[in-house]
């Protein structure tokens, strides 16, 4: 029987600030990120995936603050199984809900 290792999340800056490795999110079920669910469309068609960060108070809210575009790339033994960027997230401080997306700014975003 073969065993396949979990994917493992890496967080990038997003491309307008370097793209520099930020942080190791984990195996998508014990790590940063939890609950990590992604789908594909397609062959190679990356289309869209979903987790709750969890980390201290302080990470969140920069996270949060300076999250928005950031890359997510999962991968395999070196291998990229699924990729995309942060385009939308909620916070919940004290039970009020914020939230932060580009789906709002639409055309404000510019492709390099």
């Amino acid at each position: 029987m073969r065993r396949f290792s979990s994917p493992e999340l890496m967080l990038y800056d997003n491309i307008k600030r370097g793209d520099a490795l930020i942080t190791n999110l984990g195996d998508g079920h014990t790590g940063r990120l939890r609950g990590w669910r992604r789908s594909i469309r397609a062959r190679g068609g990356y289309w869209s995936g979903t987790g709750e960060y969890c980390g201290s108070r302080d990470e969140m809210l920069e996270q949060f603050l300076e999250g928005v575009a950031r890359r997510v790339v999962e991968g395999v033994g070196g291998m990229v199984t699924w990729e995309g960027f942060v385009v939308e997230m909620d916070l919940t401080l004290d039970g009020v809900t914020y939230r932060r997306s580009l789906l709002e700014c639409a055309n404000a975003v510019r492709a390099i």
